[in-house]
């Protein structure tokens, strides 16, 4: 069992989340329910990976749900430059937000390092 609450990656996604949940719900009607439910599910999935497998009993569980938040951060960020091609973000959003997923990705993988590391008696 891990402390998710002591991870800035954690903190980055939750972060990331209430501010593109909020950005959605200025999309267009039409798109409430396609972009911006697809890009709400995406984002919000970073961090429920991330504290679902805190939860896990073995590195190996947590790593997994960890590359699941990487996948969801990768899938957000499809999402963001869909939401920019459409005319919903200006160029400085996209760049933000994509800048902003990247390091987010770049942290889990310094985590899921980190965890093998020590799973392997180096951390």
């Amino acid at each position: 069992m891990w402390d998710v609450e002591k991870l800035q990656v954690y903190h980055r996604a939750i972060k990331i989340r209430n501010e593109l949940k909020k950005r959605t719900f200025g999309f267009p009607k039409f798109e409430m329910y396609e972009l911006g439910s697809q890009m709400r599910r995406a984002v919000a999935s970073i961090s429920a990976n991330i504290r679902e497998g805190a939860l896990t009993s073995t590195i190996d569980h947590y790593v997994s749900y960890l590359h699941n938040a990487i996948g969801s951060a990768s899938e957000t960020r499809h999402h963001v430059e869909d939401a920019f091609d459409s005319g919903y973000f200006s160029l400085e959003d996209k760049e933000r937000y994509v800048k902003e997923l990247n390091e987010i990705v770049k942290m889990l993988s310094a985590v899921i390092s980190f965890l093998k590391r020590k799973k392997e008696g180096l951390g």
